[in-house]
């Protein structure tokens, strides 16, 4: 449950949108990241508390708004969940064929929204057939995901150069906290996990932990990434281009 709610939130996030905050704060889009995390983590204890209560699936876009305030709140929320999950699923796919059409050894481009849809579809499917398939697929993509991260960050370390570390926010604590509004982004897909009660064993306790080390993980290898990335390229004027973007 941890690699699938954690594999969720990475997805969205540190592969795609690090460079767009790094326009406005620079070499502490690191402390954006921090900033954004802390109403996450609020949200994040609030839907274990309700795992607790309705360990059933659906919870967090239906079951809990329908319980605790209405049916019509209910329907809203489910319906507003699927909309606000086009958007990361539809970017995310985008950028996974990027990245590989960046691999040194491709010799033909593939086209992106072609196979993006592809990418969707296959996913669909491995969603549809069961949350064994789902754990199984998703515990291997993570373990790559995470290794990915940390080779990054141990190989980026001995490049660090101070000098960037000191240029700061380039537009000062707004642009921190116009970044932090882009970057919250991220962190996209936490309570996902609740949806999924009925499925998983003894839901109080992996669902609860599933979201708790949901967020400390990608919170954690956000910043120490953005840290890296922007110690390592030069920011100036407010125009950042690390290696995520």
């Amino acid at each position: 449950m941890t690699a699938i709610t954690a594999g969720i939130v990475i997805s969205a996030g540190v592969f795609v949108i690090t460079g767009a905050g790094a326009k406005y704060a620079g070499s502490l889009t690191w402390l954006a990241y921090a900033i954004g995390a802390i109403p996450v983590i609020l949200v994040g204890f609030s839907t274990v508390y309700l795992n607790l209560m309705y360990p059933v699936e659906g919870g967090e876009s239906y079951v809990y708004p329908t319980r605790i305030v209405s049916k019509v709140a209910g329907f809203l929320s489910g319906w507003g969940m699927w909309l606000a999950l086009i958007g990361p699923v539809a970017i995310t796919a985008k950028a996974f064929v990027a990245y590989v059409n960046a691999l040194p050894s491709m010799t033909m481009q593939l086209n992106i929204i072609g196979f993006a849809v592809i990418v969707t579809v296959g996913f669909f499917i491995i969603n549809w057939i069961g949350i064994k398939t789902v754990s199984i697929v998703q515990n291997i993509l993570f373990i790559f995901m995470v290794l990915g991260l940390l080779v990054y960050i141990g190989v980026g370390l001995p490049k660090i150069d101070p000098a960037h570390i000191r240029l700061g926010a380039p537009m000062g604590f707004s642009g921190i906290m116009k970044a932090t509004s882009l970057l919250i982004f991220s962190y996209a897909g936490l309570t996902l996990a609740a949806d999924l009660g009925e499925e998983a064993k003894n839901p109080a306790k992996t669902i609860s932990w599933g979201i708790i080390l949901g967020i400390i993980i990608p919170a954690v290898l956000y910043i120490f990434s953005a840290f890296e990335s922007t110690a390592i390229i030069h920011c100036n004027g407010g125009c950042c281009a690390v290696p995520h973007h």
